[in-house]
């Protein structure tokens, strides 16, 4: 699957800093690990580890990017 592009991140995760979106786009992430790694920011215990490092990364950055009070199921709709 081809990385994501700017478009396709801020469709998945929604209007976050410009900034957040080209380190994601820079992970040359794709949808489907972007996806995950959303799942794992909305579950409230971290039932499993990332399936990569990339992943891992990715959680890292969207947490950092989402507001802490994000409706969690606007992002739930991706997984």
């Amino acid at each position: 699957m081809a990385p994501a592009n700017f478009d396709d991140i801020v469709q998945l995760v929604g209007e976050i800093d410009p900034s957040a979106v080209r380190r994601i786009e820079e992970l040359g992430a794709t949808v489907d690990e972007i996806a995950e790694a959303l799942g794992l920011l909305v579950q409230d215990e971290l039932v499993r580890e990332p399936s990569s490092p990339r992943v891992a990364e990715l959680r890292a950055v969207l947490a950092d990017a989402l507001p802490e009070d994000a409706d969690e199921d606007e992002h739930r709709a991706v997984m």
